[in-house]
């Protein structure tokens, strides 16, 4: 696998087959007493969109994490086309093929959109000198495909929120990856960049490229979507296939000429005794606590499955 071949033109990187390239097995992370997570189990498919929803802390950053070298696990095993492999590093996650977009952005904002996209990985010449006029060339063409007029020379501090998250989208694409994890990647994005980044996504995945994708927004996950996960307190609790996570969300859609959203849902008490009330918006689920903070959650699934949510028990509309 060569360094800057994906800018290039696309190449079929397998068979558009679906098959299983990535399993996590019996994962578990903990840091000191906390489990972060319990015992997960996870697939990534060639040329599929795996989409995870959950609440902030739910352990789908922890298990990114782990997918892409920075973490390494407390026990379980990762499976890479069917062998056992540990990974020591995302440098080590890279040359197989594994690459992420993290949701915070990891840019030196000193450095040019150029330096940024091919820092540690610089393409060399015979003489090993850095070879800044390929990289500027493949700076241009990864920018251009992804519709960004952004000069290679240009300071990341220079640019805005948005574009910076262009350029940590241009740099897992330069990385020529055949399995790409994003973690939120939309957050500072424009609804035009958004529909740039899903037109990419359908591209490396018609060519093979897994994906798999972080996020709270249900509409527009579910629109690239092939399967969505549900991670709660650590642990994988839902798997869809896009038809029925679509399906099921249509259910809760139909509720809005009944029911305005956004609507309110207060389940039975819970293990500490008191009432859960969850906030049923367009595109995102909320748990409310008792001082009237709301968190995202991915909840949405069960309420449309047979108007319960959260953790099964009986809801009621407020």
């Amino acid at each position: 696998m060569t360094q800057h071949a994906a800018l290039l033109e696309l190449h079929d990187v397998a068979p558009h087959d679906g098959a299983v390239v990535l399993q996590a097995v019996d994962i578990a992370k903990t840091y000191g007493v906390t489990r972060a997570l319990k015992g997960v189990n996870f697939e990534v498919r060639r040329g599929k969109v795996t989409v995870l929803f959950g609440e902030n802390g739910a352990g789908k950053s922890t298990l990114m994490k782990i997918l892409s070298g920075v973490e390494k696990p407390t026990a379980g095993q990762l499976i890479l086309d069917g062998e056992p492999i540990n990974l020591e590093s995302t440098n080590d996650a890279v040359e197989r093929g594994i690459s992420i977009i993290h949701q915070e952005l990891n840019l030196a904002s000193n450095l040019s959109v150029r330096d940024n996209i091919f820092i540690g990985r610089e393409i060399r010449t015979r003489t090993g000198a850095i070879d800044y006029g390929r990289e500027r060339e493949i700076t241009e063409q990864v920018m251009a495909r992804l519709e960004e007029d952004i000069p290679p020379n240009t300071l990341v501090q220079d640019l805005r929120v948005g574009q910076q998250q262009v350029v940590e989208i241009a740099r897992a694409l330069a990385a020529d990856a055949r399995i790409l994890i994003m973690d939120e990647p939309t957050s500072a994005l424009s609804a035009t960049e958004v529909e740039v980044l899903f037109k990419v996504i359908r591209e490396l995945t018609a060519h093979g490229v897994a994906i798999v994708y972080i996020s709270h927004h249900l509409e527009e996950a579910l629109e690239i979507a092939d399967y969505a996960v549900v991670f709660r307190d650590g642990e994988l609790v839902a798997t869809f296939t896009q038809w029925d996570a679509a399906h099921r969300w249509a259910h809760v859609r139909a509720l809005e000429p009944r029911v305005p959203l956004p609507l309110e849902i207060e389940s039975e008490p819970g293990r500490r005794g008191k009432p859960v009330t969850w906030r049923i918006g367009r595109d995102r689920c909320q748990r409310v606590s008792a001082r009237g903070r709301a968190r995202p959650v991915a909840c949405l699934f069960a309420a449309a499955a047979d108007d319960r949510c959260g953790r099964g028990s009986p809801a009621h509309l407020r």
